[in-house]
């Protein structure tokens, strides 16, 4: 199974527990950093920060990779650039009083500490260059955010996928059929470590194992989340589907994506995700007609949502589908989303022909060393 791992995600949780860490180090005192003695402008991490980041790096590292033993494929870590969505959300609410309160600020209501900053270039001057010397791919690129490359490698890349990732909103990638799409996240502020799964269909037909074209193995994907759960992981069964259209339809305070209408109650937003169930042939399909942007599910969306809300008159219909639109274009992890320059920049980056397996054995002696 190849693993994808939310890069930014990944240092933010490696920063966040060193720094408590540092915080009971009575070597390093009240700061983690210091400022550079060739420069007073600049910041340094202190040499016991940068050890215990190092350190801790290598065996979080250890512990993402090490359930999958030997049925490791390749590894990718992709980060965040300058988000395009920012801009994009500036032009959609273009009143006066918005961009006075900006009260639309994507991702607005989240704080950093703006040193982090050094963990994040100990990584990526020291650390992942190793890794990239055993297999690791590593993907950055100017406007996109993580986000999008990990949907990209999703769409494009064969064979089964791991994603490593705090955002639960990767849970619209997840797939379960002629291969598997899973999503692992660490605990942090939840309860348990979870490892999400796209739930089976009922309608399924039986698999004939004696024909090879429609057999699908899953042992390894089984063996991997029995592996999971000795490991303290809890399993969440999922419909990617539904996930998506609630956040569609229902919004996110947390990015200050807004409601699809503002009486888009949770009663209706169920009303309507019932109808749609009830239109829709295969309703796991939806998924990928959003994300692909396909029109005729935007109208069947407006059609249940405008029976349910009273769209009485065009004009409310209209400023309805002008949010949907936004809220699908915002939400929806798709290049088909992006705009066409940083789409096809995202296309041009990734050679999947040239990525290669990544050496467990060469990480663990490594490791060993360290």
């Amino acid at each position: 199974m190849n693993i994808v791992i939310d890069g930014n995600a990944f240092l933010n949780v490696s920063a966040s527990i060193v720094k408590n860490m540092l915080q009971k180090d009575k070597r390093i005192g009240e700061k983690y950093f210091v400022n550079d003695l060739l420069d007073d402008s600049k910041f340094m991490l202190k040499q016991q920060a940068a050890v215990t980041f190092r350190n801790f790096v290598i065996n979080y590292f250890s512990s993402i990779v090490s359930p999958f033993k030997g049925s490791a494929g390749a590894v990718f870590f992709v980060f965040d650039s300058k988000s395009w969505r920012k801009e994009y959300i500036k032009q959609f609410f273009i009143t006066e009083e918005d961009r006075k309160d900006d009260q639309f600020e994507y991702k607005g209501n989240r704080k950093y500490d703006d040193k982090i900053y050094l963990f994040f270039e100990l990584f990526q001057n020291e650390i992942l260059s190793d890794l990239k010397e055993m297999g690791a791919a590593s993907s950055r690129i100017l406007g996109a955010e993580g986000d999008d490359l990990i949907a990209h490698i999703v769409d494009n890349f064969e064979g089964d996928i791991c994603i490593w990732s705090v955002d639960k909103d990767l849970i619209q990638l997840l797939e379960s059929g002629k291969r598997s799409v899973i999503l692992v996240t660490p605990k942090m502020m939840t309860k348990n470590k979870r490892v999400f799964v796209a739930h089976k269909k009922q309608e399924e037909a039986p698999i004939d194992i004696f024909n090879f074209e429609s057999a699908v193995d899953n042992s390894n994907i089984d063996e991997l989340l029995r592996e999971f759960t000795q490991r303290d992981f809890v399993k969440y069964e999922v419909d990617p589907a539904e996930e998506l259209m609630l956040k569609v339809l229902g919004g996110d305070p947390s990015d200050a994506i807004p409601r699809v209408h503002p009486k888009m109650t949770k009663s209706k937003i169920e009303a309507v995700i019932s109808k749609l169930k009830e239109n829709e042939g295969d309703w796991s399909i939806l998924v990928h007609k959003l994300r692909t942007n396909d029109p005729y599910v935007k109208d069947m969306i407006v059609e249940a949502s405008t029976k349910e809300l009273k769209l009485t008159t065009q004009e409310l219909q209209d400023q309805f589908r002008k949010t949907l639109d936004f809220n699908i274009k915002i939400i929806c992890l798709s290049i088909d989303h992006v705009p066409a320059k940083l789409s096809g920049s995202i296309r041009e980056s990734f050679d999947f022909n040239s990525i290669k397996r990544f050496d467990i054995n060469s990480f663990k002696k490594y490791h060993s060393t360290k």
